[in-house]
């Protein structure tokens, strides 16, 4: 957490690998952190929502394990309310931008794609683990996603 006057300085520096802003917040994701978790050997998990980001994150040399992470329109709406969202609205607006970013980069390959409304958090990890372990190459396209499966 910090403030607008930090991040600036953060990105006057060159020091902000993507930002965005959603939900009334702003985001970033910033060298410095990056740079600490694998210096102690971590690997960084970065949650974003847009394939901009993803392609920002190809900047940083370590090797990514791209997740695409992925329920249905309708899932995503029973979750809202089921975690008692005030904001609602606004999360299914973001569903369908990010839709739409991936139905118009259609070409951006993932290591693994995990349907949050078919697969227990128990197997989602598993999966992850896995392909962050095996260091899945960039295979999967989200092409059955775009098929009328949202």
């Amino acid at each position: 957490m910090t403030d607008s006057r930090v991040l600036a300085g953060m990105r006057r520096d060159g020091l902000i690998v993507h930002g965005n802003r959603r939900y009334g917040a702003e985001y970033a994701t910033d060298v410095p952190e990056l740079d600490r978790l694998t210096a102690r050997g971590c690997v960084p998990v970065v949650h974003v929502g847009q394939v901009d980001a993803v392609f920002a994150l190809a900047a940083y040399p370590v090797h990514w394990t791209r997740v695409l992470l992925w329920c249905s329109r309708d899932v995503t709406a029973e979750r809202s309310v089921g975690r008692g969202d005030v904001d609602g609205d606004a999360r299914l607006r973001v569903w369908e931008e990010t839709y739409a970013d991936l139905e118009a980069r259609r070409e951006v390959r993932w290591s693994v794609i995990v349907r949050t409304d078919r697969t227990s958090p128990d197997e989602s990890a598993a999966l992850i683990r896995q392909a962050v372990r095996d260091r899945a190459p960039d295979r999967f396209t989200p092409a059955h996603l775009l098929r009328g499966a949202s």
